[in-house]
């Protein structure tokens, strides 16, 4: 997991953390994610911000909601990065 880009291993985190049915991941801090992908908790915290703003997951405390689990899947797959690149134009 440690050579995968950060996108895909923090949705695989999500994905494997969130409870069922409602797709909601509850009790981890950012810091506890940061440790899970081998990550800042910095750079968590960017990634988890473009991801909410890409509609991928809603993020509050101590709970993050996956909007769209099928484009957090294709992260893994490394169909698409959690947000659009600005200068790939």
């Amino acid at each position: 997991m440690a050579y995968q880009r950060l996108d895909a291993r923090l949705a695989w985190v999500l994905l494997h953390e969130c409870e069922e049915p409602e797709l909601t991941v509850r009790g981890l801090t950012q810091q506890d994610l940061a440790e899970m992908v081998g990550a800042s908790r910095e750079s968590v915290t960017r990634l988890l911000t473009q991801m909410g703003q890409s509609g991928l997951v809603s993020v509050s405390r101590r709970k993050i909601e996956i909007r769209d689990p099928d484009r957090l899947r294709a992260l893994l797959r490394n169909d698409a990065p959690a947000s659009p690149d600005p200068q790939a134009s």
